[in-house]
């Protein structure tokens, strides 16, 4: 049986299709077309996309990684969630790549969310390091400013290092399903 899921993520008039067979995974872009086999394989990210949009990329062994959407273009700053298409879709390329394939990775996360808040944890450290300096260098004075200030930036790096934790990329058994895995992060 061929599995099919179709989506205009842009703006753009080009549909994206991807289809199933027993041995490819086949995408059309336009007049661009890939045919993927199951065996060249290595990941499977599954992570969001912005607020109810999720994404799946799979990446092959070389060349270039194929990504699902599951938000379609509908006008100008509005788009048609597909998520009723898409998961069960991107259940059965998993069922297929493990039939196919062994040694996949199969995680589930936000790894552009992950990054971008290890990347304030770390400008936090560096700036609370900076202060000590200059407070130990006699540069700043101890006023209630600067101790709100210290105070707040570190409730907010405490609330960034816990979205960092929770981003992070973390393994899954692809036939759990990913409405469990949608499911698991939304609660």
């Amino acid at each position: 049986m061929t599995y099919e899921y179709d989506v205009r993520p842009t703006a753009r008039k080009i549909r994206h299709t991807f289809r199933l067979t027993e041995e490819h995974l086949e995408v059309e872009q336009g007049e661009d077309a890939l045919r993927l086999p199951y065996a060249q394989v290595t990941g499977v990210l599954i992570g969001f996309a912005g607020a109810g949009k999720l994404r799946c990329q799979v990446v092959p062994a070389s060349g270039k990684s194929v990504t699902l959407v599951s938000h379609e273009y509908a006008s100008v700053g509005r788009f048609k969630s597909r998520l009723d298409r898409m998961v069960p879709f991107v259940d059965e390329l998993n069922r297929r790549l493990t039939l196919h394939a062994g040694g996949i990775r199969f995680r589930f996360g936000s790894p552009g969310f992950y990054w971008f808040c290890f990347g304030c944890l770390i400008g936090l450290v560096l700036m609370f390091v900076g202060m000590g300096v200059a407070l130990a260098r006699g540069m700043l004075d101890e006023t209630s400013t600067g101790v709100i200030f210290m105070v707040t930036t570190a409730l907010v790096g405490l609330l960034v290092l816990g979205m960092t934790v929770g981003a992070r990329p973390r393994p899954f058994q692809p036939d759990q399903g990913v409405a469990s895995l949608v499911r698991g992060e939304e609660e």
